[in-house]
This record gives structure tokens, sequence and C-alpha cells, in this order.
């Protein structure tokens, strides 16, 4: 008799933010730098016929194509990688196998399954994770079907539902919020007082989209100087705050103080000073570093934490709202098409047909 061929399935192991702890999850990861030759060894080790790689800071997970005991071995891998008993990274780990297996990348690649639901940068590094293992030739017939077609449904899904239209961290929020009342913010003067996350994060992303004009005020003059090399911005001593606070049209106080480091009488000066100039001025301190008082000045536009929190909380109420529609499209096409059989991958190509 003729041996029967051989049936290979898709397999995916993982690990994420709400299984593991960071500790394990960084023992897991594969850097950028050398991860190419390292997915290459990888695929050899584990015998692999395919293999993609997604290592991000929240999550580590392999596809991988080949025989029944695959799974196992990628266990076994794991296990002496993160310096952790078989025993013990069972009870972190996830897995699934063939149509579970594409359901799981696809709801991943959506933002489904993210710390922060229906954020987009998971998608890139998705692409990312399927050009880096196509550059070492470790992507064949079946994660090449798979990884194309889900790109292609999440496409779709983000393109038909408002996943990440509502921002939900606040520095996000402030900074739209600034834009509705500004205008664009590339030509506009911005103070940020602190030099913590929050204020790290928002001149991040006003660096990144073009703003030209960030001064930075820290009463540790050194850490605003640290924070201003990471982005395109100056470093201020606090001593002259009175005075940049008449020249900006933006201002984000973020600091650790205990109470007012902006008081109304400062606001006031500097509206007179600015000839009643339309300022915006964001408190995301908690305690409140800014004087409610000065939203008394007709001049100046004060929101503080409370304001941005209630319009995170309704967003990401919203993001729900979204993602339940977003389940429901990935769930139509994944359980009433056979989209997806090992031994017979031509229904693949139906993966976005219900939403072409």
């Amino acid at each position: 008799m003729e041996p029967k061929p051989k049936h290979s399935i898709m397999v995916m192991v993982g690990e994420n933010h709400r299984t593991a702890p960071i500790e394990l999850r960084e023992r897991l990861s594969i850097s950028k730098e050398g991860r190419a030759a390292e997915i290459a060894k990888l695929a050899e080790t584990l015998q692999a016929e395919e293999l993609v790689v997604l290592s991000t800071c929240n999550r580590f997970e392999i596809y991988a194509v080949g025989d029944a005991t695959l799974q196992e071995r990628i266990l076994l891998w794991m296990s002496g990688r993160g310096g952790i008993s078989l025993e013990e990274l069972k009870q972190s780990v996830y897995h699934s196998q063939d149509q579970e297996a594409l359901k799981h990348l696809v709801r991943v690649a959506a933002g489904l399954d993210s710390m922060v639901v229906g954020e987009a940068q998971i998608f890139g590094q998705v692409k990312e994770a399927y050009q880096e293992a196509m550059d070492v030739k470790t992507v064949g017939r079946i994660l090449g079907k798979v990884f194309h077609r889900t790109i292609s449904l999440v496409k779709k899904v983000r393109h038909q539902t408002a996943l990440d239209k509502w921002p939900v961290s606040v520095s996000s929020i402030a900074l739209d919020r600034a834009e509705e009342r500004l205008g664009s913010l590339n030509d506009k003067k911005v103070l940020v007082l602190g030099s913590g996350k929050i204020s790290a994060l928002t001149v991040k992303r006003l660096s990144s989209e073009g703003t030209e004009f960030i001064w930075i005020a820290n009463r540790t003059y050194e850490k605003a100087v640290e924070l201003a090399k990471e982005a395109s911005a100056r470093a201020v001593p606090w001593e002259s705050l009175q005075e940049h606070l008449a020249m900006a049209d933006l201002v984000i106080v973020s600091t650790g103080a205990s109470s007012y480091v902006v008081s109304a009488e400062m606001l006031e000066k500097a509206a007179q000073r600015r000839e009643n100039r339309l300022q915006m001025v964001i408190d995301l301190a908690m305690p409140r570093n800014v004087d409610p008082a000065a939203k008394r000045i007709s001049s100046v536009v004060l929101e503080d934490i409370q304001d941005l929190n209630d319009m995170a909380l309704a967003n990401a109420q919203k993001r729900e709202k979204e993602a339940r529609r977003a389940e429901e499209m990935i769930e139509q096409v994944l359980s009433t098409q056979k989209i997806f059989t090992v031994a017979n991958l031509e229904p693949l190509t139906q993966l976005t047909a219900v939403y072409n």
C-alpha cells in the first residue's frame, strides 16, 4: 500500500499581556536586531514547514505549519527560552490550530485582542511580522494565504467600522480637543509643563505631526532638557514660565505637584499680553495643577483631567460598540464559509467575499 500523504496543520502558540507577566514575555521576545536570522534558525529548530513570529511589547505568538507534534515542540522551545518549566509555561500560554488559529490572527490584527481595544498599531506589527518571514523564506503556501487574506479582511473591517476613530488616552483626546479649538497645531506655540510619561507622549505626538514650536518647562531643568532631546522641542527654565505662558497658544500641564502651579492670575496676565487672543489650557494632572478659577477668563479655554476622563469613557464605550460590530463581521465570514482547511486551501480565496 502507498503511504498516506502527510497532513500538515497550522498551529498558533502564544502569550500576551493578560496571560503572562512582562518578565516572561521579555525573555521570549525576539528583538528587531538580528530577528531575520533568528526566525530562520527557529524554523529549522522546530522542524516547521512554515513559520511567522509576532513579537511585540504586549504579546509573543508563533504561527507555524507542520506535523501533529509541532505544537509540543514549540512549547518545549518556549520553555527553554523562557527559563520556565513546561508545566508552569502551560498555565500561561494559549494555543489553537487551523480555523481557530486563523480566527485568532484576524482578531489580533484587527486590534480586538489588544490592551486598548481597536488600537491600530498591532495591524502594522502583524504585516511587519509577515514581511520579515517572507524575507527569510519561512512563509509558504499555507501561511502566505492565511496572512494575505487576514490582512485583506482586517482592512475591510477597519474601513467599515470606526474602531480607531475614538481616542481613549487622555493625551490623545487633549490634542484632538486642542485642534478642534485652535485648528492645526503645526504653526501654534505649545508649552508643556512637566516631563513625565503623559508629557512625553504629548510631545512625541506633537513632534511627529509637525508642530514646530514646542517648549518644555520642568522644575528640574535637566529633565526638561532630556525630554526635549527626544523630539523637536526646546527646554526652557521654570523661572520663565510667565513669559512663555504669554506666548503659548496651547498649554498642557502634567506635573507631579500637589497644588496649583499655574494660577488664574498668571493666565490673566498672559491674556492681557496676548491681547485676549484665544488660548487653550489643558490640565492633565491629578491633583489639578491649574487653578479652575481661570475658566472665568473669556479668552482662555480650560479643560481638566475630569473633562477628558469623561470623554475617554464615552469614547471607550463607542469603541466597544464598534468592536462588537467587527466581531460580528469576522464571525460571519469565518463561521458561515469553510475558508480554512489545510487539505484544501482553495476556499481561503472566499475570505473577504462577504464584505467586497
